[in-house]
């Protein structure tokens, strides 16, 4: 089903190496496989809420799903009976007393009984989403809000299940005792002075301008901490039901766990367990760009496809795409077809008052001679889309023919990779060239960081999780995937999550100049992102290989010493390698010296 990552006849620059890899509809009439998820849903909904309709004699027996917030200064604790983890980071709100939303930053990660937040000021209410917080057997704690006090002293409240339960116990805050009363001279009736308590901290004062900066060292611009988490996707079949997809619980936990917003599957009218399945996905917080099938396609036509995204699954939509390599398909009137299709797709887009705003990405195309046969599109898309797979060699190394190919397309559009990866498959005789999966490991975060350097405004990796067992290592269709087909994790996964983690932002905030300055190997990259409002990471990575594609084995690279110099103005700097984590170092010297090998490393740094 679908069309295999075969080699073309093709120059050895195109993406000839990937087709899109199966995208099919599964079984679309699965009844019992529907029917099982529509039970779960109800049950997970009624675990959710069920503390709301309980006694409170019950209810007590339920504290576990009950956290408990406390506030110290601008610290922020969420406790809870059970281990829990952040899923949705849009799914949280801190506000002051003006409702105004307020910059934070997570400083806990994983499964928890205390979430760790600081925030930019005095905090007056905390609101904690439907689907904010999940326990490790996937229930979601209920959604909360309660209000604070903005004092200084520490203070704790439980907060209240939102229903017709009886509310949290209301936080009191203690004035300071009145002075002792003044006493007039004697000659005069003693009178009391009357007293005020001292006023609370003003939670609408913005924070004070950064102090002005007497150094030599130039300033550096920092991206958007979202803007490049935005710019990472990965692509999933939820319909492939024959394969470790149809445990969705568990895609569904990996992708959170990965950190991703962002996944690319095919749009199916009739694929009922398909559709319910990333819409669980949309309510952690995972969006989708949907293949709105193909000429003569077996999906849906058009306008019911379209339809069916404009009602029940609009939450679920990021974009849409047009056809995934058709010039392929077998079609002789392929460029006529695909020229009317994609006009088709665009005009019921933008005819459709909520879908109007939503990007459509042009079609994806295989062979190098069929981008100037398509002709310009630039009138029927907002992006263009190539599939800019390197074929076992560095990660950016066929990024500019695609952009240049695709050109011929989009014109006037920024193009996006739907397609990009790796297959770990080290005995395949046919396809693109493996890699080995520690090689990936080091390829996949510097695929993503190359993208977003070169101005790709999205990259969806292929894929997500292997589809097939392959213990001989030959069949690449099988390989592609960040998570092995027992859902255990390749070193790619790792160390994607860990830079999806290390350079996630926390609030909205306007970006600040930061005075830094790295020098090293000519093969040196930098990208800095600011990530609060007092914080940053900088990442460091070598255009380095670590992977021979001819000979199927690894290159030894010896770390190189980069000099990285900061300004008076960062207080604390910490440097941790992709593949340990957990391992921080200190980071000291003036400038101080950075190795690096193959492996991206993320300065964070504290101002």
């Amino acid at each position: 089903m679908g069309i295999p990552k075969t080699a073309r006849a093709e120059p050895p620059q195109t993406n000839r190496w990937g087709s899109s890899g199966a995208y099919g509809t599964g079984d679309q009439t699965d009844w019992v496989r529907s029917k099982s998820i529509q039970i779960c849903l109800l049950i997970g909904a009624f675990v959710t809420v069920g503390a709301s309709f309980i006694p409170a004699d019950a209810a007590a027996r339920h504290r576990r799903r009950t956290p408990t917030v406390t506030v110290s200064e601008r610290v922020v604790s969420v406790r809870s009976k059970v281990p829990a983890r952040l899923a949705a980071r849009r799914r949280v709100s801190f506000r002051d007393s003006r409702s105004r939303a307020l910059h934070w930053r997570l400083l806990t990660h994983g499964y928890r009984r205390v979430q760790r937040f600081t925030v930019s000021s005095p905090v007056a209410v905390v609101r904690l989403g439907r689907h904010a917080l999940r326990r490790r057997d996937g229930r979601w704690l209920a959604p909360k809000t309660v209000r604070l006090a903005t004092r200084r002293p520490a203070v704790s409240a439980p907060v209240g299940p939102v229903g017709p339960a009886a509310p949290a116990a209301p936080v009191q805050v203690q004035a300071p005792a009145p002075p002792a009363p003044v006493t007039a001279p004697p000659v005069q009736a003693p009178a009391p002075v009357e007293t005020h308590p001292a006023p609370p901290p003003n939670p609408e004062q913005p924070l004070p301008p950064p102090p002005v900066v007497d150094t030599p060292l130039p300033l550096m611009t920092p991206a958007s901490a979202s803007a490049f988490t935005d710019s990472v996707g990965v692509n999933v079949h939820m319909s492939y039901f024959s394969t470790p997809y149809n445990d969705w619980q568990q895609v569904r936990d990996k992708l959170v766990e990965l950190g991703v917003h962002h996944v690319r599957d095919a749009a199916c009218v009739g694929c009922t367990a398909q559709r319910q399945r990333l819409l669980s996905l949309a309510a952690s917080g995972v969006g989708v760009d949907f293949m709105m099938g193909a000429p003569g396609g077996t999906t849906g036509s058009l306008p019911d496809l379209v339809s069916m995204l404009s009602g029940p699954m609009r939450s679920a939509v990021d974009a849409v795409e047009g056809p995934n390599e058709y010039d392929i398909s077998g079609d002789a009137s392929w460029t006529t077809n695909l020229r009317s299709y994609q006009q088709q797709l665009y005009d019921l887009m933008k005819a459709t008052p909520n879908l109007a705003s939503v990007p459509v990405i042009g079609p994806s195309l295989v062979k190098s001679t069929s981008f100037a046969a398509l002709g310009d599109l630039s009138s029927s898309i907002d992006w263009g889309n190539m599939h800019p797979y390197a074929g076992g060699q560095l990660p950016a190394s066929t990024l500019t023919f695609n952009t240049s190919s695709e050109g011929a397309v989009a014109a006037t559009k920024r193009a996006v990779a739907t397609e990009a990866g790796y297959h770990n498959a080290l005995a395949a005789t046919s396809g693109q060239p493996p890699v080995s999966e520690e090689a990936g490991g080091d390829y996949i975060p510097r695929l993503v960081l190359d993208m977003f350097r070169a101005g790709v405004p999205r990259t969806y990796i292929y894929e997500l999780l292997d589809e097939k067992p392959d213990s001989a290592k030959t069949n690449p269709e099988a390989e592609f995937g960040l998570l092995r087909n027992d859902f255990s994790e390749k070193p790619a996964f790792k160390t994607l999550a860990a830079l999806m983690r290390l350079t996630a932002p926390a609030g909205t905030f306007t970006p600040t100049d930061l005075h830094v300055e790295v020098s090293g190997s000519t093969d040196l990259r930098t990208l800095l992102v600011q990530t609060a409002p007092d914080r940053y990471a900088l990442v460091l990575w070598r255009d380095v290989k670590v992977w021979d594609q001819s000979a199927r084995e690894p290159i030894d690279v010896a770390p190189l010493d980069q000099q990285v110099e900061l300004g008076p103005e960062v207080t604390g700097a910490q440097v941790t390698r992709l593949d340990s984590p957990d391992a921080p170092q200190p980071l000291s010297g003036t400038p101080a010296e950075v190795a690096l090998t193959g492996m991206p490393v993320v300065l964070t740094l504290s101002t």
